[in-house]
């Protein structure tokens, strides 16, 4: 796929970005707002627009009700293009899948069971939600999960109360948005624009802004200098409009209000 000159790549992460945080995971919902303002964005022939979240595709997917843009899965380790075409992993992810679980299989089981904790298996990854844990379980369950990550050797990325587990080193957002420049005919990154919320998206939207790009933070769990900030999922909609009615006026954003 080649991607002409003009166009810029906006990718959004999906939890805490376009959709609202919920106690209930499976209750999560694109914003009406950031529905609204992704639609608009690819009716433009100028704009590409994906979304990448550490869900799995199919979880993804189901609550995206239209096509017309790219779908990352699993931190960017699955896609579905904007024509609907599934890209999968490669064998060699499989197999490095299966010896990265065997490792960590019994770490995880020992806080599985604890009062509060819920363990999700993302298949690429391992997330540990204790955000309705008592103060104590959750002191356990950072010391062990921090530890555990550690011993095993696997990156360890944190969310609003829930630590994510990559379980093989391409399933990183930061890897997910070069693989993207790549894919889209080796898209500059100073033509990308990244919204996240937490430490994952923290390290792609570090990457984006040392290459020239634009990226946003949204709600106050991760700081990243040079950034433009946004307080809920309904003003990054705003702020989104913004930055596209400035860079059409003037070819920049540099008038936005950034970290740092």
């Amino acid at each position: 796929m080649t991607c002409r000159v003009n166009e810029r790549l906006w990718v959004f992460d999906f939890d805490g970005t376009i959709s609202s945080l919920v106690p209930d995971r499976d209750a999560a919902v694109l914003h009406p707002s950031c529905e609204l303002m992704i639609r608009g964005l690819i009716r433009s022939e100028s704009e590409i627009v994906a979304i990448v979240s550490s869900r799995t595709i199919g979880d993804l997917a189901a609550r995206i009700p239209f096509r017309g843009l790219l779908l990352g899965g699993n931190s960017g380790v699955e896609w579905i293009t904007r024509e609907g075409r599934r890209i999968g992993p490669s064998a060699g992810s499989l197999k490095q899948l299966n010896r990265a679980k065997a490792k960590l299989d019994p770490g995880i089981a020992s806080i599985a069971g604890l009062p509060g904790v819920e363990v999700e298996d993302k298949l690429w990854s391992i997330a540990v939600h204790y955000r309705r844990a008592e103060a104590p379980v959750r002191t356990r369950v950072e010391r062990a999960v921090s530890n555990l990550a550690a011993t095993c050797g696997f990156r360890l990325f944190r969310g609003p109360g829930a630590f994510e587990i990559s379980l093989i080193r391409s399933a990183t957002k930061r890897r997910a948005v070069r693989r993207l420049c790549r894919y889209l005919g080796r898209v500059h990154p100073s033509r990308v624009i990244y919204a996240g919320d937490d430490e994952n998206d923290a390290d792609a939207m570090k990457w984006v802004i040392a290459e020239g790009g634009t990226a946003v933070t949204v709600g106050n769990r991760v700081q990243v200098d040079g950034a433009i900030s946004a307080a809920t999922p309904s003003r990054l909609s705003e702020v989104i409009d913004t930055i596209r009615k400035l860079s059409q006026a003037t070819g920049s954003i540099t008038q936005m209000g950034r970290q740092g």
